[in-house]
């Protein structure tokens, strides 16, 4: 059997490979649960600085679907991302299977994958922190993503 190799945050090392061959050997781990549902909130676009609307919905089977919209001055655009979602310990990875863009027409080309440092403050509020910039130790306004429980 083949096992696929990926780029994995620094200081993974053979413990964080364990505890995801933990993950994925036990099931769904109950950090998965408490984050199944809708999530809502304001991110900041890293290129321009311009906020937007942001929503991921993290579907019990490991799916997701991710919408944004974006406002620059008279422009506007919509972009709604799928793919598959999972926890790794502190991390939660998104992998995109899919995108529609209003700024490309139609299928737009697939972006990277995201790969957010979490926690859950409360049942109601998700702060996400890019990895890079826990890696790096930035604190822009684009490194942290605070999302509420859609009711």
């Amino acid at each position: 059997m083949r096992i696929a190799t990926r780029a994995w945050p620094a200081g993974w090392g053979p413990a964080g490979v364990a505890m995801l061959a933990m993950l994925l050997v036990g099931g769904p781990a109950q950090a998965q649960q408490e984050l199944v549902g809708a999530w809502v909130g304001q991110g900041t676009d890293p290129m321009s600085g311009a906020t937007m609307q942001v929503e991921y919905s993290l579907m019990p089977d490991g799916t997701f679907q991710k919408s944004f919209a974006l406002q620059m001055g008279y422009a506007s655009g919509y972009d709604w991302i799928a793919g598959v979602w999972f926890t790794e310990g502190p991390w939660l990875r998104f992998e995109v299977r899919d995108h529609y863009s209003t700024h490309q027409g139609s299928r737009g080309p697939l972006p990277a994958g995201e790969l957010w440092a979490w926690r859950l403050e409360g049942p109601g509020t998700l702060v996400l922190t890019h990895a890079l910039c826990v890696q790096q130790g930035l604190t822009r306004p684009d490194c942290v993503l605070t999302l509420q429980r859609a009711r």
